[in-house]
């Protein structure tokens, strides 16, 4: 047997095929979407394991190593399960992601699984979810803020999920965990990378106490896959949709947890934000919230009004005139830092993922590229000569690196 079909072996069932392609379709991808509904998700492993997959999917899959069944018995023992729509523990909120817009995020669509560390209750009987995100960048009174704020939804019967970056999400998850949760599941510690592993590294220890007390580490991606910096922003949608309502603590301009605020009121959630001092940089996002329509929360009890059985309608709304469309294209503040990644945004999101890519000084052919990033060989090496023509990439054959070619300037990034 070829070891194409060797990766799919055994994988004729739907929770198994899903987390095959959980391993060879990128998050978010709006085609899987399409036709899931279509095809389903068995027969779309067998185009893989006969080479008919979609291009990207099929480069990807051809490059497996080990079969996913066998991925899925060492995820087991490792304390990671797999969840599925059909499963009971799904969370409903995530339904709705299929019908955002194109518009609405980098990508969108409900996650094919998820990998879970730790146990979700059944969602017929789990507490009500608050999302509660903000900036790496936080300062003293927003971790204040964001441990209290946490730790009084717990204490009255709420779910607290964030994204456990540096900051407001570490906050977020620590206050949850300072009180005993009446309710279970504490709170709920979404990746962008898998679920096995820390992200960021410094969490080991904390994203280890919130599977200790009931808690959960998530993430659509497969064990062993390493964070990538533009999978944050679509990590973030995950967030928004599983809680009720979104509370962004604080946020500058730039803060990608502006992104989960979007997402949010595409999804008809509540969005609100906690006000800080017109003197911070760190509150300027959150301040231009409130000033574009949304909600005003100081405390816990605020957000249970807000967000329980009797908060039904949104009341922030990005498409107001004005309202905050993350700080002039800003990357997210709660993803890890890349020297540079400024300099390329404006060229949009697949040449942000090519020069993430390319990241380590490694020179990597375009095939090499094509399975890293999950776009086809066209849009890779339109991307390529974007980031060319800007100065910033440069290739010695078929092969492609950072910095400038012979005779070159590079541009001067911030």
């Amino acid at each position: 047997m070829s070891a194409t079909r060797a990766a799919a072996d055994g994988c004729d069932d739907d929770r198994l095929a899903r987390a095959h392609l959980s391993r060879v379709v990128e998050p978010g991808d709006r085609r899987l979407r399409l036709r899931l509904q279509d095809r389903g998700a068995v027969d779309l492993v067998r185009q893989l394991r006969d080479g008919r997959g979609d291009e990207v999917w099929q480069a990807r899959h051809d490059r497996l190593d080990g079969p996913t069944t066998a991925l899925v018995a060492s995820a087991a023992r490792a304390g990671v399960g797999l969840v599925v729509p059909a499963d009971g523990c799904w969370p409903p909120g995530f339904d709705d992601l299929d019908d955002l817009g194109p518009r609405d995020g980098p990508d969108g669509g409900a996650p094919v699984c998820l990998w879970v560390r730790g146990v979700l209750p059944p969602a017929a009987g789990a507490p009500p979810v608050a999302s509660v995100v903000g900036s790496r960048a936080a300062t003293a009174y927003g971790v204040h803020v964001a441990e209290e704020l946490a730790a009084g939804l717990v204490d009255r019967g709420w779910t607290v999920v964030s994204g456990a970056a540096y900051g407001i999400d570490a906050a977020a998850h620590r206050g949850a965990l300072a009180v005993e949760a009446p309710a279970g599941l504490p709170t709920v510690a979404v990746l962008a990378g898998g679920a096995d592993r820390a992200s960021p590294a410094g969490h080991d220890l904390l994203l280890r106490r919130v599977v200790e007390r009931g808690g959960a580490v998530v993430s659509e991606l497969p064990p062993g896959t390493r964070p990538a910096a533009y999978r944050f922003l679509l990590r973030n949608r995950l967030i928004a949709a599983w809680g009720a309502g979104t509370v962004v603590v604080e946020a500058s301009f730039r803060s990608g947890a502006l992104s989960t605020a979007r997402t949010a009121a595409g999804l008809s959630r509540q969005v609100a934000a906690v006000p800080g001092p017109v003197t911070s940089g760190a509150s300027s996002g959150t301040n231009r919230l409130l000033r574009d329509g949304a909600s005003c929360v100081t405390g816990a009890d605020d957000v249970v009004e807000l967000f329980g059985p009797m908060g039904t309608a949104p009341l922030w709304d990005e498409r107001r005139p004005g309202a905050v469309t993350g700080g002039g294209g800003g990357g997210p503040a709660d993803g890890p830092t890349t020297p540079g990644v400024r300099g390329v945004e404006h060229l949009g999101d697949d040449a942000v993922r090519v020069w993430h890519a390319l990241e380590g000084g490694r020179a990597r052919p375009v095939v090499d590229l094509v399975c890293a990033v999950g776009l086809g060989e066209r849009a890779v090496t339109s991307a390529l000569a974007l980031l060319e023509l800007e100065g910033v990439v440069s290739h010695d054959g078929a092969r492609w690196r950072r910095g400038a070619g012979r005779g070159r300037r590079p541009p001067v990034v911030p």
